[in-house]
């Protein structure tokens, strides 16, 4: 999570102002506010693009989609939430397959996260 705006605090010196831990708590809040639960957080996960709520933004490099989408996937099966699994699912295996020279493409990279990850939890993952 970050903040979206160019809205700053000064760094505080030897000791924190009033103005400076009210700033502090209101965008924790705010922060917390973003993710809901597991099923907003697995939803989250499961965007290419950043998520914004208000001031706060959830920020997503694509780079890291692929696991983010099993990570998604894992807490919609976790959840028992048929219809989010589905969803997700349907973002992994609806993403071109054409990719740059060099590149795997978003399922090849899903697959290897999803190893990865069932070798952590003692369980196989499947796309």
């Amino acid at each position: 999570m970050r903040l979206r705006t160019e809205e700053r605090i000064g760094w505080p010196g030897s000791s924190v102002t009033a103005d400076q831990l009210a700033f502090v708590e209101t965008l924790l809040d705010e922060m917390r506010a973003v993710v809901a639960g597991r099923r907003e957080l697995a939803l989250i996960l499961a965007a290419e693009e950043p998520v914004t709520r208000g001031r706060v933004q959830a920020w997503q490099d694509r780079g890291d989609h692929p696991a983010r989408l099993v990570k998604a996937l894992i807490l919609a099966r976790d959840l028992g939430d048929a219809g989010l699994e589905e969803q997700v699912l349907g973002i992994l295996h609806g993403h071109p397959t054409k990719v740059p020279a060099g590149y795997d493409s978003v399922l090849t990279q899903a697959r290897r996260w999803a190893a990865d990850f069932g070798k952590a939890l003692g369980q196989k993952i499947t796309l």
